[in-house]
C-alpha cells in the first residue's frame, strides 16, 4: 500500500508547536512491521529540506520516496487603500474556495499512485482527487470556541467599541475559518481527534458525523538515558538590558522553581501564575519561576500586552528565567527538577505538557476544563485562579507526603500515554 504524508509542517513554525511535534513523533514511532509492509511517499518543500531528510533517514524506512512540491505564496498586499479592501475580501472569501479546490501544491501526477494521504495540519486543504483516501488529524477549534480572544463575532467586536467595518472583517474571518474546516472534514475519509473533547467540539461546531471521527490520543516518549541534560548545562537566558532583552549564557536554576512551558496566548492565564509567584515571594519563599517556550524571549518581548505589563511591574523579575524554546534535554531537566509544573490554561485540545511533567514525577497544578481533566485524571492538582495556585504551591513546599503522592500518581497516569500506541492506533483506524 502506498501511504503519503505531508511533511511540510516540519519546515516552518509548526515544527516547534503541537502540529510539528505530533507529526515528528508519529514518524519516529512507526513500527518495523508497517515500515516493511507499506511504501511511504513524503511531500516536502525542496528549500531547507536537509534536516527533515536526515530525520527520515534515521528512521530506516524499507521503502520511502521523497517528492518535492512548490509552496504557494500569498499575493503581495497592495498599498492603495481601496485595493486593500478588495485584497482582504479576496483572502477571506477565497479561503473556503481554496479548500474546495483541494491542495494546489498537489496535482494529479503527484497523487496518481497514492492509496492513503495523511494530513497533520487541519487547516491545509486535502487533495481533491477522489480515489485518494485522506486522513485528517483534528487538534482543536480554539479560535472559534474562544471567540472573545481570537476570531471574534460581529456582536463582540461592536461591544468592544470597534467600527462596523472592523466587525464585518472579524465576522468574515470567523465564518471563513469554520467553512474551511467543514470542507476539509467532509473531504476526509477519516478524521482522527486527539482527545474526546476535540471530537465533541468537531461534532458540535464543524458538524462532523460521529461515524467519521474517532479519538486517537497523543502520547509521550519513554525516558531514556541521556534524555536529560546535566546540572552544569549552560542555557540561553534572556536578560533585560538597555538594548532590550538579549540571550546570555546562564546556569540552570539553583534554587527551587516553578515551571511553565508553552505559549502566551490569552487562554493561558499567565497573569494568574505570576500573581501567585509574587505572593509566594512576598511571604519570603525563596523560589524562582521558569518560563519556557518560543515566545519567552524576555518580559519586553512577550506578545501579550496584559502579561508583559504585569511582568514589567513585578518586584521579583531577577528570579524569573525566560529561556525561549529549549532543546528537549534542557526541557526534560526542567520537568524533572521543578517543584511544580503550573499550567493555568482555560482550553486545550490535549495538553501534552501536563503529561510530560507527570512523566518526570513533577506535581502538576492546572485548571480543570476542556481536555485537561480527561487527560490528567485525578493525578493533577486543580485550581482556578492565582490565589488557589499560590495555596497549592505552599502545600507542596511544606508537605513531603503531598509531593510523593502526586509524583506517584503522575508517573502512573503518564505511563498510559505513549507515542508508539498513538501511531499503532492511527494505522489501526486507517486500515480498518
Amino acid at each position: 500500500m502506498n501511504i503519503a504524508i505531508d511533511l511540510t509542517p516540519l519546515q516552518g513554525p509548526h515544527l516547534q508547536r503541537g502540529v510539528g511535534q505530533t507529526l515528528l513523533n508519529f514518524l519516529r514511532n512507526i513500527d518495523s512491521q508497517h515500515k516493511e509492509s507499506h511504501h511511504f511517499i513524503f511531500y516536502l518543500y525542496e528549500d531547507n529540506s536537509d534536516d527533515v531528510n536526515n530525520t527520515i533517514n534515521e528512521q530506516m524506512f524499507s521503502s520511502v520516496e521523497i517528492r518535492y512540491i512548490t509552496e504557494i505564496s500569498k499575493p503581495k498586499k497592495p498599498s492603495n487603500k481601496i485595493l486593500k479592501i478588495f485584497y482582504f475580501a479576496w483572502l477571506v472569501l477565497a479561503l473556503p474556495l481554496k479548500q474546495h479546490k483541494g491542495d494546489p501544491r498537489l496535482g494529479g501526477k503527484e497523487l496518481s499512485d497514492v492509496d492513503f494521504f495523511f494530513q497533520f495540519d487541519q487547516n491545509q486543504p486535502l487533495p481533491k482527487k477522489r480515489k485518494v483516501k485522506s486522513v485528517l488529524i483534528a487538534y482543536d477549534i480554539i479560535p472559534y470556541v474562544l471567540e472573545c480572544d481570537y476570531l471574534k463575532s460581529y456582536s463582540t467586536v461592536r461591544r468592544d467599541g470597534a467600527s462596523r467595518r472592523e466587525a464585518i472583517k472579524s465576522s468574515l474571518k470567523r465564518w471563513a475559518y469554520l467553512q474551511s474546516l467543514k470542507i476539509n472534514t467532509r473531504r476526509a475519509q477519516k478524521v482522527l481527534a486527539i482527545s474526546q473533547h476535540t471530537k465533541n467540539d468537531f461534532m458540535m461546531y464543524v458538524k462532523v458525523p460521529q461515524k467519521k471521527i474517532e479519538v486517537c490520543l497523543l502520547g509521550i516518549n519513554p525516558i531514556i538515558n541521556g534524555s536529560v541534560c546535566k546540572d552544569s548545562q549552560k542555557v540561553d537566558r534572556y536578560v533585560y538590558t538597555s538594548w532590550g532583552s538579549l540571550p546570555k549564557k546562564s546556569s540552570l536554576p539553583k534554587k527551587p522553581f516553578l515551571l511553565f512551558v508553552g505559549g502566551v496566548d490569552p487562554r493561558r492565564k499567565l497573569v494568574d501564575l505570576i500573581s501567585a509567584y509574587n505572593g509566594l515571594r512576598a511571604q519570603g519563599k525563596e523560589i524562582a519561576l521558569v518560563l519556557c517556550g518560543d515566545t519567552m524571549l524576555g518580559w519586553d518581548k512577550i506578545p501579550n500586552t496584559e502579561v508583559r505589563d504585569y511582568l514589567k511591574h513585578t518586584s521579583y523579575l531577577d528570579d524569573i528565567y525566560f529561556l525561549g524554546f529549549a532543546e528537549d534535554s534542557v526541557k526534560n531537566w526542567l520537568y524533572k527538577n521543578a517543584v511544580a509544573f503550573v499550567y493555568p490554561s482555560v482550553y486545550e485540545g490535549f495538553g501534552l505538557p501536563v503529561l510530560e511533567a507527570m512523566q518526570y514525577g513533577t506535581p502538576v497544578i492546572t485548571y480543570k476544563n476542556s481536555s485537561i481533566g480527561e487527560i490528567a485524571g485525578s493525578a493533577a492538582i486543580y485550581t482556578h485562579d492565582g490565589s488557589s495556585i499560590k495555596k497549592s504551591v505552599e502545600d507542596l513546599l511544606t508537605s513531603t507526603p503531598a509531593r510523593g503522592k502526586y509524583k506517584a500518581m503522575g508517573e502512573k497516569q503518564a505511563s498510559r500515554y505513549l507515542w508508539s500506541k498513538t501511531t499503532n492506533n492511527t494505522f489501526k483506524e486507517l486500515l480498518s
